[in-house]
């Protein structure tokens, strides 16, 4: 045996190679940014502020002459650019005189929930944290209040944002300090501000993993609770500062997976377009959908509003990925991303600078190279903030906001909900607007209900059971409700009419225009889909 060929201890050869490569890291980070530099974002150009604000160059060039919002700064071209603070600012300015709230600002009116999205998937190399990462700087520079969290062990999210995760993160400061069993601490102490405004982290490092091995540990001394909760809890406390979490998810089917399938509200699966790797998708799914079934058996809550998959690393030259694509499309239909997210050189040089698509300069590319990639990130992440827009309804007809503007005016006439009621809580809320988008106006809380106040019409058995669907599976049929509570299954507005001396009926229903005219509190038509 040679002397290369001497055999070592595994750990001892594992923990120097270690070492070595994150002194290299250490050494090259420090070279691109000196111990005293902190990450900056680019400036943008006017034409790209332009585009990010939804308005004409021409525009900003005008409010520039008229010194309304911040000075751009002007080069020797007389060329305008802009910082990302100079979009905001000139966002908040846009939307005192916007015509509609939230042209300028998109984010939660009152409402609406916070939007935690999942990304996920069990195979490295899916274009996870790329897709993560591009995400939420998109998201932020259009305006939404984001917060991003690498729940990943590998940190790269984390090492795009400027953190050196061996190095940075002192004393903790990932989202485990704030999950972990014994001596949480609150969220806001590990969250940090980064140089893009209306984004923050929390960064990830291997401390992480430390939630892996004591999550089994506690369940086995029979004190965990329900350990599938702690992100979703742990965001709780900041929920009304955010718009939108972007998770980072591990590649494993771990604890910490579990916990933000838990939190999400949202769930994004990257796939890259090889066999391989849909084969790995395939267990991925199968495997989570068994692990959630357990969940939702110990009295979770697994519903969510959307889950959608994102191709990435996609070469529409490549015939094979072509083939797999279309496979894909065929069987989830449009639970398909229509946007690519395309594999583009421009993508990895930016990452040999631990820098985005959207941090780098254009002048060190292909014009056509970056110019192709930018616009496949743009197209695919715009197309997940309608999916963000959709859920809080905010994506209306003119006639669709006209029925939203009934449901205000029920809200300000009625009587406020009770506390724990259906109208009290989000998910009520959004039952509620799914009402609405149906032509109907009101949701009911089942605990109202009571035998006393219905017509001898009914039998008091059809009542209960009544009370008893409504409470398993929402309403599944149009019902006229009135204050107080009174119910009449399967009436149209103009045959309850006719079957009571009303003097208030809806106008939403089908037959509104035979419907005596409102007046006072109005009720309204209740229509909740079978779950």
């Amino acid at each position: 045996m040679s002397g290369s060929d001497t055999q070592e201890d595994l750990n001892a050869a594992i923990c120097q190679y270690s070492e070595l490569l994150a002194a290299q890291l250490h050494s090259q980070r420090e070279s691109l940014f000196p111990p005293d530099a902190s990450k900056s974002m680019r400036k943008f150009t006017s034409g790209e502020a332009a585009a990010l604000l939804g308005v004409n160059d021409s525009y900003l060039r005008k409010l520039h002459l008229d010194g309304k919002g911040p000075s751009p700064e002007v080069s020797s071209g007389n060329r305008r650019q802009y910082s990302a603070e100079d979009i905001h600012n000139l966002r908040v300015l846009l939307e005192k005189t916007a015509r509609r709230p939230g042209d300028y600002l998109p984010g939660r009116r009152a409402g609406d929930h916070l939007q935690i999205i999942g990304v996920m998937n069990f195979k490295g190399g899916s274009g996870k944290t790329t897709s993560s990462a591009h995400l939420a700087q998109r998201l932020a520079l259009k305006g939404y209040r984001v917060l991003a969290i690498d729940l990943d062990p590998r940190a790269s999210l984390t090492a795009l944002h400027g953190v050196q995760p061996e190095f940075d993160p002192v004393d903790g400061g990932t989202l485990y300090n704030v999950i972990r069993y014994e001596d949480p601490v609150p969220i806001a102490k590990v969250i940090r501000r980064t140089y893009i405004p209306n984004l923050d982290l929390i960064p990830g490092n291997l401390e992480l993993m430390e939630f892996e091995h004591e999550t089994p540990r506690v369940l086995y001394r029979g004190n965990a609770g329900l350990f599938f909760f702690r992100v979703k809890e742990a965001l709780a406390q900041v929920d009304e500062q955010y718009d939108v979490v972007v998770i980072d998810c591990p590649p494993q089917l771990g604890f910490l997976t579990i916990s933000a399938l838990s939190a999400a509200t949202g769930v994004l699966v990257t796939i890259h377009p090889e066999m391989l790797d849909v084969m790995s998708m395939s267990q991925f799914l199968r495997m989570t959908a068994d692990l959630m079934d357990v969940i939702a058996d110990s009295g979770a809550d697994m519903s969510h509003d959307w889950m959608r998959y994102l191709l990435t690393r996609y070469e529409p030259t490549d015939a094979p990925q072509n083939r797999i694509v279309d496979f894909l499309r065929t069987m989830y239909g449009d639970k398909v991303l229509n946007a690519p997210m395309l594999k583009s050189t421009a993508s990895s040089d930016a990452g040999l600078t631990k820098q985005t698509l959207y941090e780098v300069e254009r002048s060190p590319f292909t014009r056509t190279t970056y110019d192709r990639a930018i616009e496949s990130l743009n197209a695919a992440n715009d197309e997940i903030a309608q999916l963000i827009q959709k859920t809080w309804g905010a994506l209306m007809t003119d006639s669709k906001k006209k029925r939203m503007s009934m449901l205000d005016s029920l809200a300000a006439a009625g009587t406020p909900p009770a506390p724990g009621s259906m109208m009290s809580s989000n998910r009520a809320l959004r039952s509620a607007r799914d009402a609405v988008d149906a032509h109907h106006v009101w949701e009911l809380d089942p605990a109202d209900i009571q035998d006393e106040r219905y017509s001898d019409r009914l039998d008091p058995k059809d009542v209960q059971d009544l009370r008893a669907s409504i409470e398993q599976n929402g309403l599944t049929e149009p019902s006229l409700v009135l204050p107080p509570v009174d119910l009449w299954r399967g009436t149209k507005p103009s045959q309850a009419a006719k079957l009571r001396p009303l003097s208030n009926v809806s106008r939403s229903g089908a037959n509104a225009a035979t419907a005596p005219a409102v007046t006072g509190p109005i009720p309204g038509i209740v229509q909740s889909r079978r779950k």
